[in-house]
């Protein structure tokens, strides 16, 4: 079944509870006979219904409504993962109306965590969905509409994957689209463990040019300690998440200046 079988189908179940009478009734059988072919065999009342015969009842009309979800629900279980691709298309419409900022980072949040592994995001949406909220604002990060855009170009891609008409000998590049597993080298490694240093140090750096107080300056110092030593840590993502937000609403009462030294050195302990 092709992802535009699907689509056609489920836009003709959102049309059968709408129908109001027999020109309604007749106007979408024709279609969907025309779309079905021979498949669609199915017995109706609204079938050859004219001006001769008594009234097309709402008895008539409700019984025709139960069969065609009958064929078009039967049509979709036919495929297999149905529920996870409605679910995905239902995401897709959803992400084509969003409004409020709001909305944005739900949507971006839901996407991420519900298929990070199965496809690739880029750095800034791993950045926006691993730091947390409060930071975010602390920053004035706005989540743009092409990155929602981004998004649903994503899901509708990896929905497709799911239809029977996707290759079922995909070549390597698909693959690794969809199952990426990041292989490190040793060298890469190094470079990784090297950056989170340099992160570390540049925010003692900043706290001493900065010139706080003797008293915030200590507290400063001892955070980043105190953050260093989690991310050596053997901890969960989790666990480090949970002590993170105490740390956070900390920076938020010591200002932007604190906020700025301490946010890049959380974004590390939390990825």
């Amino acid at each position: 079944m092709t992802l535009k079988q699907i689509e056609q189908t489920r836009a003709f179940l959102s049309r059968v509870d709408a129908i109001q009478g027999l020109a309604d009734m007749q106007e979408l059988t024709e279609e969907m006979r025309a779309f079905y072919g021979q498949g669609f065999n199915v017995s109706l009342r609204a079938r050859g219904w004219n001006a001769a015969l008594p009234p097309y009842s709402s008895e008539y009309k409700i019984r025709d409504q139960k069969v065609l979800k009958g064929f078009l629900e039967g049509y979709l279980a036919k495929q297999k993962s149905i529920d996870e691709i409605c679910g995905i298309l239902d995401l897709v419409e959803k992400g084509k109306n969003l409004q409020s900022d709001s909305e944005k980072y739900d949507f971006l949040m839901n996407v991420y965590h519900s298929y990070y592994g199965k496809f690739i995001f880029d750095e800034t949406i791993e950045h926006i969905a691993t730091v947390p909220k409060e930071a975010l604002k602390i920053r004035g990060f706005q989540i743009s509409d092409a990155m929602i855009r981004g998004l649903v170009t994503k899901l509708h891609s990896y929905v497709n994957k799911l239809c029977d008409d996707s290759p079922k000998d995909a070549n390597a590049g698909n693959k690794q689209e969809i199952n990426f597993q990041p292989q490190i080298t040793v060298e890469a490694k190094n470079e990784i463990a090297i950056d989170i240093f340099a992160t570390f140090e540049n925010a003692r750096q900043r706290a001493e040019d900065l010139g706080l107080a003797d008293e915030q300056y200590k507290s400063v110092i001892e955070k980043i300690s105190e953050l260093e030593t989690l991310i050596k840590s053997k901890e969960s993502k989790g666990k480090r998440w949970q002590k993170v937000k105490e740390c956070l609403k900390w920076i938020v009462e010591q200002g932007i200046q604190v906020a700025g030294i301490l946010l890049p050195v959380i974004t590390q302990v939390i990825q």
